[in-house]
């Protein structure tokens, strides 16, 4: 019964992670937005003090503040700017 359940769980999770891989996926070919771009948005979105920005499984990760003073990446689409993720550090 553990084995069956054991084996249910990793079905149930794979997809998870797979769905988390393609958040950020991009055409060939395709513009991307620059580092000054994602900083913007994340100011506009009220992350504040941006330290870093790079790449992240195809996402441009922003490290910063939110507004309760707290860590947070937050992932924007390399094209189309949008916030598609936010992690508390």
């Amino acid at each position: 019964m553990f084995r069956a359940i054991a084996i249910g769980a990793l079905f149930v999770a794979f997809p998870l992670v797979a769905a988390a891989d393609e958040l950020c996926e991009v055409a060939e070919g395709a513009s991307l937005i620059s580092e000054d771009k994602v900083r913007e948005i994340a100011a506009a979105a009220g992350y504040e003090d941006i330290r870093k920005v790079e790449e992240e499984d195809g996402c441009l990760e922003a490290k910063g503040m939110n507004r309760d003073g707290k860590k947070v990446e937050v992932y924007v689409h390399p094209v189309s700017g949008d916030i598609v993720k936010v992690k508390l550090e």
